[in-house]
Formats: C-alpha cells, sequence, structure tokens
C-alpha cells in the first residue's frame, strides 16, 4: 500500500510542479508489480474471494452473519458447503 500512496505522490508532485519523477515512478511502479506476484498477496486475493461467496450467496441459506463468525467457524462453514455443492454435482451427473 506504501508504495502505492508514494507513485500517487510522486506523480502529482510531477503534476503540480512539472518535474521529472519517472524514474521514481518506475521503482514504485516495479514494486507494484512484484508485491501482486507474492504468495501472500494471492492468498490474501483468495480470502477475499471466499468471504465474498460466503456474504453474498450462503448468508440466505445459513441465516448467519458471517461479519460475527470466527475464523475457524467460516472456514469450516466453507468447508461444508463444499463438500455440500460436491455432492449436489455427482448426484446430477
Amino acid at each position: 500500500m506504501e508504495d502505492i500512496k508514494m507513485k500517487g505522490l510522486k506523480i502529482a508532485d510531477e503534476i503540480l510542479k512539472q518535474t521529472d519523477n519517472t524514474k521514481e515512478i518506475d521503482h514504485y511502479e516495479n514494486s507494484i508489480i512484484e508485491a501482486t506476484k507474492r504468495a501472500d498477496f494471492n492468498k490474501i486475493i483468495k480470502f477475499d474471494k471466499s468471504c465474498f461467496t460466503l456474504v453474498n450467496s450462503v448468508m440466505s441459506e445459513c441465516n448467519i452473519d458471517p461479519l460475527q463468525m470466527s475464523v475457524m467457524q467460516f472456514y469450516q462453514l466453507l468447508e461444508d458447503l463444499k463438500e455440500r455443492n460436491s455432492k449436489l454435482k455427482s448426484k446430477t451427473k
């Protein structure tokens, strides 16, 4: 996040003061690109998608507020739903 902020500030400085910050902007851009390739970033994205799935499609079925759940409850519910969906898919085949 810090790299995104710094890149934005360098771009703003370039616009407002008409300075050449191309090297600094490129440095922050490369840092941002490298950060998105890291495994921890991918884990965050997967967790975000899981949360989105739980909130949007499961909340109505389970009648549970995901924001009130513990992490373990969240993952257990997610696993239960995956298992249930796989059983439903195998029955339809």
